[in-house]
C-alpha cells in the first residue's frame, strides 16, 4: 500500500525538517571545537635560515601558531628579531624548543643564562612557553642517583 501525503502534511514535514536542520546548524556552531593547532619549525630544519620558509609555509597552511627554537630566536635578533617575520605572516609564536644541558654542573651558570635570554626572546615575540629539551646521556651506563645532586 502506497502512502499518500497532501500538501499540508508535506509543508508541515518540510518546515519541521528545515527547523531541525537550522537547530542542528546552530548547535554545531555553538559547540564547535576550540582546538587550536600550531606547527613546529623542526620540519624545515634547526638552522636559523630555515625559519623564514617555515613561517611562510605554516602561515599559508592556516595553522594557529608556530614553535621555534631558542637558538633561532637569538640568531634572528641581529636582524630585528623573529617577530618581524612572524608579524609579516600574521602568525603568533606560541613556544620555543630550548635544548639545555641539565647534567653537567660545570655548565650550569651558562645554561641558566642562556635559558633566561631565550625566555626573554620568547616573551618579546609573543610566546609564553619554553619547551626544555634536556641533553642526552648514555642510558645504559648513566647512574641518575649518582648525578642527581649535580643536575639542574
Amino acid at each position: 500500500m502506497a502512502a499518500t501525503m497532501n500538501r499540508r502534511d508535506f509543508s508541515r514535514v518540510l518546515a519541521l525538517g528545515l527547523g531541525a536542520a537550522s537547530v542542528r546548524s546552530v548547535l554545531a556552531q555553538s559547540t564547535a571545537r576550540r582546538l587550536k593547532i600550531g606547527h613546529t619549525g623542526i620540519t624545515w630544519g634547526f638552522a636559523p635560515k630555515d625559519a623564514e620558509q617555515a613561517i611562510k609555509d605554516v602561515a599559508s597552511l592556516g595553522y594557529y601558531g608556530y614553535e621555534s627554537f631558542g637558538n633561532v630566536l637569538e640568531s634572528w635578533e641581529a636582524t630585528g628579531g623573529l617577530n618581524v617575520l612572524l608579524d609579516a605572516q600574521h602568525l603568533p609564536l606560541r613556544s620555543a624548543y630550548c635544548p639545555v644541558n641539565l647534567t653537567d654542573a660545570t655548565k650550569r651558570t651558562d645554561e641558566v643564562a642562556k635559558l633566561v635570554r631565550w625566555a626573554k626572546l620568547i616573551k618579546k615575540c609573543g610566546g609564553s612557553i619554553a619547551v626544555l629539551g634536556p641533553n642526552s646521556v648514555p642510558r645504559a651506563s648513566y647512574d641518575f642517583a649518582a648525578h642527581k645532586t649535580d643536575s639542574v
